[in-house]
């Protein structure tokens, strides 16, 4: 994979484990700095040996939590309803999240007992990914889950084609204008990621590899993706799911 230009900051004395910190080096490519960087971002391993996510001079982080907070809310008390509606997850159990980010759909996916095939093709953020994934797989409550998720740190147009159930998109949604309406994270991901022109390619992969359907995240209000209108969708307050079947998104990109 391409090497990341986002610098693991690592400062002189440090009581992280050599082994971890070497093997987060070596698979992700990441430059290793001693001093603090002056600006842009960095990824440094936080007091409780959690990978996360920085901004220089700017307060908080972005790091991958599937034990505790929002997702582990969620696990115990219910939620996904509208993406397992839209997946299908009583009958479609294999699915690959083909734009994984911080991994938190294929989670829930997971957590309804799919098991899913991760694709993120920025290493800094595969490696976020994977860091969260391994501390879930060393916690008994998220064990089971975080076993039935495989990460795969390219990118999906650049791997092999393999057949799944469901190939799902969650594609980096336009910047909004004002800055004020945009999360921290989503700023330090368009900053990292920007932005996606490739979505033709990632809905021709996911019709080839896709045997039952194709799922397509969305904002309620947003434009189709590559301006392809679904065969149903599934909408919420903020958010829908534009299914497309895989024979007809073959023809219509033909």
């Amino acid at each position: 994979m391409a090497a990341g230009n986002t610098p693991l900051y690592v400062p002189n004395g440090h009581s992280l484990d050599h082994g971890l910190l070497d093997s987060y080096q070596q698979q992700f490519q990441l430059p290793i700095v001693n001093t603090s960087p002056e600006d842009g971002l960095y990824l440094q391993f936080d007091e409780a040996q959690r990978l996360s996510l920085y901004q220089a001079h700017s307060k908080g982080a972005v790091y991958v939590d599937f034990v505790t907070g929002r997702l582990d809310y969620r696990r115990q008390k219910g939620g996904g309803e509208l993406i397992a509606k839209a997946i299908n997850t009583k009958q479609h159990q294999h699915v690959i999240d083909a734009t994984a980010g911080l991994g938190r759909d294929a989670f829930i996916l997971a957590a309804l007992g799919c098991h899913v095939h991760l694709f993120e093709r920025h290493p800094s953020v595969a490696a976020l990914l994977q860091d969260g994934l391994r501390r879930a797989l060393a916690d008994a409550s998220t064990c089971d889950i975080a076993q039935r998720m495989c990460l795969t740190p390219v990118s999906f147009l650049q791997a092999a084609v393999e057949s799944a159930q469901v190939v799902y998109l969650d594609p980096m949604y336009p910047q909004r204008q004002k800055s004020a309406a945009v999360k921290k994270e989503m700023a330090y991901f368009h900053a990292l990621v920007g932005g996606n022109d490739d979505n033709i390619a990632l809905l021709q992969q996911a019709a080839r590899s896709a045997e039952k359907r194709v799922v397509v995240k969305r904002p309620r209000l947003g434009e189709f993706l590559a301006d392809l209108n679904p065969d149903y969708q599934y909408s919420g307050k903020s958010t829908r799911f534009d299914v497309y079947l895989p024979s007809k998104l073959q023809a219509a990109l033909a």
